[in-house]
């Protein structure tokens, strides 16, 4: 009998132990996503500050070498592949081509792409100034099909699919990203 009341004790024990993993957890997503949204006024304003300062500078090198001291080298990565990826729509390349070329998924391309096709898109816009020439009108191509990373991992809802088998709280923590 003992020994029930303390695997019954300890089951107990490791079931509070992970509610509170999962308190902690969906506190920490809730401060960070708080924290960090892009309509607080302090992001905009320091963007703003940014953007304008960006503008203002005739020196390559060193908007360069302040992207790269600012950026973590996977985050350079990331903005080229997209400054790519958006330069291979606007030249017709197919999306399934250009998730190959660069390793992107097609979730990203495909939000370039509608990006691309606003009338008055900053994409458009950025890639004249940059010397590249548009047609009127960008058609975007899909290509043959192949086997792409999907855009989340486990698929479209968001976070890593919850098995049954996993442990209730697990479960949980798996599906926050996708509410």
């Amino acid at each position: 009998m003992g020994t029930m009341s303390n695997s019954t004790t300890s089951s107990a024990e490791a079931d509070r132990h992970a509610q509170a993993v999962l308190h902690l957890a969906k506190r920490a997503i809730l401060w960070h996503t708080a924290a960090m949204t892009a309509d607080s006024s302090e992001v905009q304003s320091n963007l703003d500050e940014l953007s304008t300062a960006l503008a203002r500078t005739k020196d390559v090198d060193l908007v360069r070498e302040f992207l790269q001291s600012l950026l973590t080298p996977s985050e350079v990565d990331e903005v080229a592949k997209r400054w790519a990826l958006v330069k291979d729509l606007a030249a017709g390349i197919p999306q399934r081509e250009i998730a190959s070329r660069h390793g992107l998924s097609l979730c990203k391309i495909t939000r370039g792409s509608r990006e691309l096709q606003k009338e008055n898109s900053a994409f458009r816009r950025l890639l004249v100034v940059a010397g590249y020439r548009l047609p009127d009108r960008i058609v975007m191509k899909r290509g043959p099909r192949a086997k792409v990373l999907p855009c989340f991992p486990g698929g479209g809802g968001g976070g890593f699919p919850a098995s049954p088998s996993q442990p209730p709280v697990i479960r949980e923590i798996l599906s926050l990203g996708r509410h």
